[in-house]
Order: C-alpha cells, then sequence, then structure tokens
C-alpha cells in the first residue's frame, strides 16, 4: 500500500482525471439525453422501438470499434512511431470493414425482415461506424498521457454543439431522425477536435507483420467487448424477440435513467482506473479504491431513484411511459452488483492476460442467457424479464469474481467486504425512505398543488440530503484511512 500512494502522486492524478473525466462524460450526455426525452415524447413507442434497434447495432459496433487498440495504447509500457502506425492502419481496415458490413448485409436483411423503415434508418448510419472507429484511436493516445481534462473539455463543447442540433431537429419535426443528426454532429466533430489535441502524426510504413501483432492482441479485448455487448443487452434482444419493437421502447425507456447515470459515473471512470493501475506498483489496491468511491456515490442515490420510479417516469418521459416505472425499480436492485463487478476487465488487462476477459463475458453471456430465456419461455412478461436479469447480475457478478480470485490468486475478501457495504447502503435507502414519504410532507406543508416537476425535485433533493451525511463520513474515513497509510 505504501508504494501505491508514493508512486509520484497517482493518487491526486486519479482524483483528478476522474472527476474530469466524469465532466466530460455529464457534458456529453445531458443535451444527448434531452434530444432521447424529446423524441420519446413526440413519436409513437412502436417507431421509437424501430430507432432503438438500429442504435444497439451502432452500440455493437462500437464496442468492435477500437478492436482492443484503445487498451492496446494504454497498457503498453513503451509506444513507439511503428506501434502507433501499426494501430492506425489497423483501425482503419477494422472501420471500412464495418461500414461494409452495415450497407451490404444489415441493411438489406433489415429491409426483408422489418421493412423500409428500419432499412432506411441503416442507411442514414452508414458513415457513423467508420468515423466512430478512429476516434478510438485518438482517445486512447490521449488517455495513455494521462490528458482527462482535454479529453473532458472536448467533450463538453461538442455535447453542447450535437445537442443543439438535436434539440433543432426535433422542433423542426424529424422525430426519430433528430437522434441520428445529432450523433453525426457528435462524432464528426469528434474527429476533429480528437486530431487536433493528439497532434499525432503518421510516421510509419504499412507493415503487415505489425498489423499481426496488433491483431494478436486485439481479437481477444474485441471478441470480449462483444461478449459483454451481448450479455449486457441480451435483455434488449429477447425482449424485442418475444414481445416486440413497442415493448423494447418501453424497456429502454424504463433503464435510460440508470444507463446514464452508469455512463457517466462507471463508464467514464473505466480508462482512468486501467491508466492508474497500469502506473502503478499496487494495481489491486488502486482497483478497489475504484470501486469504494463507486459503491459510495453510486449505490444510494440509485436507490432514490428506485423509490421514486413512478414520479420520474411521469414528469420526464409522460404518461404513455407508466408502463416503463416499475421496469426502472425492478433494474435499480442491479446496483449492488455492478460497481463490484463493472471494471473486473480491467484487472486482466492490467496482469497481461486479456484472454481471461473472454471467460468473464462467457459466464454473464451464459448466466444472463439461460434466466432471460427461462423467464420469457415460463412467465411471459417484461416485468418477469428484468427480474431475471437482476438476477443474473448477482449470480454472474459472484461466479465472476470467484474464477479470478482462483486463477490471479487474488484476496477475496475486499470484494465481499464491497458487496456486504452495498447491499446494506442499498436495502437501508430503499425501504427507509418511503416510510418517510417526504412527498406527502411537502404537500402538507405547501398547502397548495405544486406542479410535478417541482414536487419530484423537492422530493429528490430532501433524499439526497437524508443520505449527505453518510456521504460525507464514508468519504472522510477512507481519506483519513489512505492519509494514516501515507503517514506510515
Amino acid at each position: 500500500m505504501n508504494q501505491l500512494l508514493n508512486d509520484g502522486g497517482w493518487l491526486l492524478k486519479a482524483l483528478s482525471s476522474g472527476a474530469w473525466s466524469i465532466f466530460g462524460t455529464v457534458s456529453e450526455k445531458a443535451l444527448t439525453v434531452v434530444t432521447y426525452i424529446l423524441v420519446s415524447r413526440e413519436v409513437p413507442p412502436e417507431q421509437f422501438g424501430y430507432l432503438i434497434v438500429v442504435l444497439l447495432t451502432m452500440e455493437l459496433f462500437s464496442y468492435v470499434a477500437s478492436f482492443g487498440v484503445r487498451e492496446n495504447i494504454i497498457r503498453t509500457k513503451n509506444c513507439s512511431s511503428d506501434f502507433y502506425g501499426d494501430c492506425l492502419y489497423f483501425i482503419r481496415i477494422v472501420a471500412a470493414s464495418l461500414v461494409l458490413i452495415l450497407v451490404g448485409i444489415i441493411t438489406p436483411v433489415s429491409y426483408y425482415v422489418a421493412g423500409v423503415e428500419v432499412s432506411s434508418l441503416y442507411i442514414y448510419m452508414a458513415l457513423f461506424p467508420y468515423f466512430s472507429c478512429l476516434n478510438t484511436f485518438y482517445q486512447g493516445i490521449l488517455q495513455r498521457r494521462m490528458q482527462f481534462k482535454a479529453l473532458a473539455i472536448r467533450r463538453a463543447g461538442i455535447a453542447v454543439f450535437s445537442g443543439a442540433v438535436g434539440i433543432i431537429s426535433v422542433s423542426n419535426g424529424q422525430g426519430v431522425l433528430s437522434l441520428i443528426y445529432a450523433k453525426y454532429a457528435y462524432v464528426l466533430l469528434d474527429y476533429i477536435v480528437l486530431r487536433y489535441i493528439s497532434r499525432f502524426r503518421l510516421e510509419s510504413d504499412f507493415s503487415v507483420p505489425g498489423l499481426f501483432r496488433i491483431f494478436s492482441f486485439g481479437w481477444k479485448v474485441s471478441i470480449s467487448q462483444v461478449m459483454n455487448f451481448f450479455s449486457s443487452k441480451q435483455t434488449e434482444f429477447i425482449t424485442v424477440s418475444f414481445f416486440g419493437p413497442q415493448a423494447l421502447a418501453i424497456l429502454d425507456v424504463g433503464r435510460k435513467v440508470l444507463v446514464t447515470l452508469y455512463s457517466v459515473l462507471m463508464t467514464a471512470v473505466a480508462p482512468v482506473s486501467l491508466s492508474v493501475m497500469t502506473s502503478t506498483s499496487a494495481p489491486m489496491t488502486a482497483y478497489h479504491l475504484v470501486v469504494r468511491v463507486l459503491v459510495v456515490l453510486l449505490v444510494p442515490f440509485v436507490a432514490i431513484i428506485g423509490v421514486n420510479s413512478e414520479e420520474i417516469i411521469d414528469v420526464v418521459f409522460g404518461s404513455k411511459w407508466n408502463e416503463s416505472a416499475s421496469l426502472l425499480a425492478i433494474f435499480s436492485f442491479g446496483v449492488m452488483a455492478q460497481p463490484i463487478s463493472w471494471h473486473l476487465q480491467n484487472i486482466c488487462l492490467n496482469k497481461g492476460r486479456p484472454g481471461l476477459a473472454i471467460y468473464l463475458n462467457l459466464i454473464n453471456l451464459l448466466v444472463s442467457a439461460s434466466l432471460l430465456l427461462y423467464s420469457a419461455a415460463v412467465y411471459g412478461s417484461l416485468d418477469s424479464l428484468v427480474e431475471f436479469f437482476v438476477v443474473g447480475l448477482f449470480v454472474s457478478a459472484i461466479m465472476k469474481i470467484t474464477f479470478l480470485c482462483i486463477v490471479l490468486k487474488l484476496r477475496g475478501l475486499p470484494f465481499f467486504m464491497h458487496f456486504v457495504e452495498s447491499v446494506c447502503i442499498f436495502f437501508s435507502v430503499f425501504y427507509l425512505l418511503p416510510v418517510i414519504d417526504a412527498g406527502d410532507h411537502i404537500v402538507n406543508y405547501f398547502s397548495v398543488a405544486l406542479p410535478d416537476w417541482l414536487l419530484l425535485f423537492l422530493t429528490l433533493f430532501i433524499h439526497g440530503l437524508i443520505l449527505l451525511p453518510y456521504i460525507i463520513v464514508r468519504i472522510f474515513l477512507l481519506n483519513s484511512k489512505l492519509s494514516e497509510l501515507k503517514g506510515n
């Protein structure tokens, strides 16, 4: 532990990097979510479901996009100009391949299966994967340099522009195309800005052996990421297969708030976590510190969202999405397992064992698939499907942690303590706050009918104030422990 605290002020750098990364993600998501909400309120659920299917495909491509190049750049100790050149040539080939797959295979198949409405959306998105791929290369360079401040500022500026494009498009009656226009505005401007910030110049020639070296690492990471995508999106695939696109839209609205929150905290912290683990001589201590911070910051607020799920869905998305409220409440239970297992792949990458990440995602895939298919076939309801999804999160998290502890000889007690703390926090909040019933107290206090949005805001604010002492004390204890260790 002393080594960790003395590794060149890593903690200050980690906190600063994490804060900037979260700021960038918040900036990116804010106006994107506003566009999403406006579109969801304007278009019919079935049409919105078609858009979700297309966006799921683009998300899958984003998992394939870097093909491990970004992670390879971050983890490699000494990166030469030849190495960077091999990475760029390789990512260009991957980008072009994804565009050809989208235009030549996915679009025609979607036309015959679902009709012109879906296939036309795929045509609109044809060039999106190309620029998305290239952007991951430049992101990897900047993340390796720990330039998270530059990355965050760039995300904030681009998000304002792309969000404005989306909102203006919605106001002009563009419907589902508004989200597509916003995504193109983001990815194209991002490409320009990333190239400018990175100042990268290609100084090496095309090398087939170099491409194979990149592929030898990247295919394992890419397969792992694709498996992670399918395991995390199985609920969506099974929903659209068994219940149709309208049910998919209801499901997506139900989990949108939590997905956005997870993107802001857990996904944004992932590259910071890997960078810090790579730069310190005590990577597992760094990993557990990141998890502790995520548990303290994330679990109580997700519990608050679960308690107020009906009010959140009604105020934010509108009454036509009320079916999504129960799904949001059920999804919130998954936060007890996710902060602990979200970054397990970073342990594999840090240990130089990317192949283990494939096994982790295989475990997740098999557990989730079996439970979700059983639920869809036997119970046939969306609520049951989500309940089994949450159960799968717990089962797969325990199995993955056990697997890593055995193979890499890790201590299991820290993982167990994270889990215990998450469970205690969540259930305390989830079952305590309804007893307090802040909403009724607010109504009685003002003795007038408040607007729904104001009542929701005041309720969430009071719930946050109730939890604030715990968060302050917990962070103070963590800081005190770090100070003691630093003094040893």
